[in-house]
């Protein structure tokens, strides 16, 4: 798991700052331990059953100090991340825009970390076991299938305010 996490960091945006980072220590998620930086040992951060990081991107895509929060959730058979941007912090794209981008970097990154899918939508979590496909299509604005590489883009837009 640190190896797909350096994976897919390194492949998301070169120059990362790390401002802090916490887990859970336990199950339900009630005891956390936090740290500031980058981490000196991923370990206690990816072991756990749930993550945080707060995030800088620099330079991400011809913009510049980007905070994104990114997020790790491991479940008993599979383990994902997520990254969290803040659209005030995007505005200087359009909504397609910042789609085209995302699902470039979606490829990327799924291609090179051996990901099975990767998504993107609006306030969006891990919802359903790889094994409902159907579910996980019709959940999310974007979905991309690694093995196939093919993208399914569902109608809506991944701002949050369009309808489903």
């Amino acid at each position: 798991m640190e190896n797909a996490a350096r994976i897919i960091l390194d492949n998301f945006c070169i120059d990362i700052q790390f401002l802090r980072y916490s887990y859970a220590t336990n199950t339900d998620g009630s005891h956390w331990g936090e740290g500031k930086g980058l981490p000196k040992d991923w370990r206690p951060l990816l072991s756990h059953h749930y993550g945080n990081a707060s995030l800088v991107f620099f330079a991400y895509h011809g913009l510049t100090t980007i905070p994104v929060r990114m997020t790790i959730e491991k479940e008993p058979d599979c383990f994902g991340f997520q990254f969290g941007f803040q659209e005030e912090n995007l505005t200087a794209w359009s909504l397609d825009q910042q789609e085209m981008i995302f699902m470039e970097d979606m490829q990327r990154i799924a291609d090179r970390s051996n990901a099975l899918y990767a998504y993107c939508d609006f306030d969006a979590e891990i919802e359903h076991p790889i094994t409902e496909r159907e579910h996980i299509n019709r959940e999310y604005a974007i979905v991309y299938w690694s093995k196939e590489q093919t993208f399914l883009k569902n109608a809506w837009k991944i701002d949050g305010f369009t309808d489903r």
